[in-house]
């Protein structure tokens, strides 16, 4: 979290020191961005009990691309972001007054609130602290910011804090600022401020682009199903950020029915897959500190050529490598052959990466010689025939179990 937001927390520092809008901040590494600024001003709204909240705003433009460039005033400029590589992010100036309600013996809250609109997901609040009186901040479900989503986090005068909440489902919510203020005299000015910076990012369930990365706000234990499309015979390869190392992923058909087991998300997950056919690939974690993660999957093509049965067996030549894939949901082995020609040790390898556990059988004749498995955490193995007679070879690679799809790449010498 620290090394994450070192960047927008330092830009938030300048924001609050000079109270002036449009500073711009690196937020992540690599990404394009685009231009705009919120045209939404906030206007004082008089409230019971000795209330002030200052713009109840609601604007589209309040919720945009991240910008590289903004002028921001009275308002919290609110940055979705996409692919987790955006760079930049907006800070907003943010000032709260009440010049007549201000009384002897009483608490008074004054502050600021900006409807938004929003998915499910999570939204990262940066707070720095302006005056001589504590900011609360957070999200809230009511523009009074009486009913807090998430709890809520504070800034001293002069600090900077932030803190990501968890929106829990797609609806109208509002961010807030205020501050309390006991009166010590019986009639004054209060004035009182803070910058602040905010980043949404989307939890909700999704459409994938093949190769397109995509960031999800997920805080507390959840699941997503992103649907896609193959584009080409091959293999689908799950990517996660360094960071998501509690994560595991599944494999569903169009219908949403497992055609994989769980594998951990870092071992990078590989399913065998047809063009043209629809699926959704689940990702699942509990509780997530940094509040989002990166996602993306690749669709290598596999051209194979290989025997659906013994009788059909595909030769290997010596010295040469053949690929081949099994399909998620498919029970078909592929078979080869090779020729032995003298006693010498005869090495065969077969690398693969996968989401389960593949089998390898090598038989001479219709006698099965040897048999090995090895799965995602082991990417192969390797034969070694010791003083084997010499004669025809046959190799027949399968799935281990119905929930084991992906890659291999075989080769003898």
């Amino acid at each position: 979290m620290k090394k994450r937001m070192s960047r927008i927390l330092s830009a938030l520092l300048v924001s609050a020191l000079v109270m002036s809008a449009g500073n711009v901040v690196q937020a992540e590494d690599g990404g394009a961005s685009s231009t705009g600024k919120a045209k939404v001003e906030a206007e004082a709204i008089p409230q019971s009990q000795g209330t002030n909240v200052l713009g109840t705003m609601s604007d589209s433009s309040s919720v945009k691309e991240i910008t590289t460039k903004a002028t921001v005033s009275g308002s919290i400029p609110l940055n979705k972001v996409v692919t987790g590589a955006e760079k930049n992010v907006d800070i907003g100036a943010i000032a709260w007054a009440n010049t007549s309600d201000y009384r002897k013996g009483k608490d008074y809250y004054y502050g600021y609130s900006q409807q938004v609109s929003l998915a499910k997901g999570t939204l990262e609040l940066a707070v720095g602290g302006q005056g001589t009186e504590r900011v609360y901040y957070g999200l809230y479900k009511d523009a009074g910011l009486t009913q807090a989503v998430d709890s809520y986090s504070w800034a001293d005068p002069g600090k900077i804090t932030d803190r990501m909440f968890k929106v829990p489902a797609k609806g109208t919510y509002y961010l807030g600022v205020y501050s309390t203020v006991y009166s010590s005299t019986p009639e004054g000015t209060v004035i009182m401020g803070a910058a602040v910076g905010a980043r949404f990012f989307n939890g909700s369930d999704r459409t994938l682009g093949i190769g397109k990365q995509i960031a999800v706000g997920q805080k507390d234990a959840q699941s997503n199903y992103f649907k896609f499309k193959a584009a080409q015979n091959g293999v689908i390869k799950a990517y996660g950020s360094t960071y998501a190392t509690g994560y595991s992923v599944a494999l569903y058909n169009s219908k949403k029915k497992a055609l994989s087991g769980w594998t951990p998300l870092k071992y990078n997950p590989t399913y065998g897959v047809k063009k043209g056919q629809t699926y959704y690939i689940r990702v699942k974690s509990s509780r997530n500190s940094y509040g989002y993660y990166n996602f993306k999957i690749t669709n290598p093509a596999v051209k194979e050529k290989s025997g659906k049965n013994k009788a059909k067996a595909v030769t290997v030549k010596k010295g040469k490598t053949v690929k081949g894939t099994i399909l998620a949901g498919n029970g078909q082995a592929d078979w080869y052959k090779f020729k032995k020609t003298n006693k010498k040790t005869t090495k065969i390898t077969i690398k693969g990466q996968t989401n389960g556990t593949f089998r390898v059988r090598l038989y001479r004749g219709g006698k099965q010689v040897s048999a090995k498995t090895f799965n995602y955490r082991y990417g192969g193995y390797e034969f070694r025939l010791y003083n084997y007679p010499k004669g025809t070879y046959y190799v027949k690679v399968e799935r281990a179990n119905a929930k084991s799809s992906g890659y291999y790449a075989l080769a003898w010498k």
